[in-house]
Parts: C-alpha cells; structure tokens; sequence
C-alpha cells in the first residue's frame, strides 16, 4: 500500500484548487524603495519588479477554474514542514518567546482545530524574505 497521497501531472493539465506548483515563475514587487528619477510611471513600475520562481499551492474556487469563469489565478506560497519550523521559530524568538516542542505541538493542534488566523498571519511577506524563492 502507497502512502503517497499526490499525483504528479503533465503541465498541459488543468488547474484544481489546492494543486502544489514547484518553481511557479511569477512577477514580484522589490524590497526596495523605488527610486524616483523623473521617469514616466511605466518605467518607475517595471524597475520596481522582478522575475522569481515559488513553491506555491492554487487558491482560485475549483469550480471557476474548471467553468473558466478566472483569467487570474490566486496563488499563495507553499513552504515545507521543515521552512514553516523555522519560521514558526524565528518568529517564536523574535517575540521573544521560548520555541519548545510543546508550543510547537500546541501551534499545530491550533492549525488543526482550524485556528488559522496565527499561522497565517505568521507568515508575511517580510517573514519570508529569509526563504529562498528561487
């Protein structure tokens, strides 16, 4: 009997909610303030972007996908159990908190009971600049 519970697909198959895309290419805003040089809005906008790759899990209703009603896809990252650990735990610190085992198994029983709201808000933009996007 296999444990594995996905299924890898060809990339010609259509989206569903929930599906992982390793090394998503996508358009990012810099960390950077931008500059203003006197350049038309277009140019400002472009300089202040760049090309990454993500991990990330598909959020867009499986039923608009699948009647076309998106052109958009909703996207958010996707971080291994071993990424959201550390962040979970540089987080712990920053706030100066202890990050035992014990809150750790509590921080996952809160994410199973469905008390989202700290995971996510856990995880910012700002938290995952230490993650490597590419």
């Amino acid at each position: 009997m296999s444990d594995t519970w996905y299924e890898e697909v060809e990339a010609a198959t259509k989206l569903m909610q929930g599906d992982l895309i390793l090394n998503c290419p996508l358009v990012a805003w810099k960390a950077v303030p931008p500059q203003l040089s006197g350049s038309g809005e277009t140019e400002l906008l472009r300089g202040m972007t760049e090309a990454i790759q993500a991990d990330t899990v598909v959020m867009t209703q499986a039923c608009d996908l699948e009647q076309g009603k998106v052109q958009n896809v909703v996207l958010c990252p996707h971080l291994s159990l071993t990424e959201y650990y550390g962040a979970w735990k540089a987080e712990m610190e920053r706030k100066g908190q202890n990050p035992t085992q014990k809150a750790w198994r509590s921080h996952c029983d809160d994410i199973r009971r469905r008390k989202l709201g700290a995971a996510i808000a856990m995880i910012s933009a700002k938290d995952t600049s230490g993650i490597s996007l590419s």
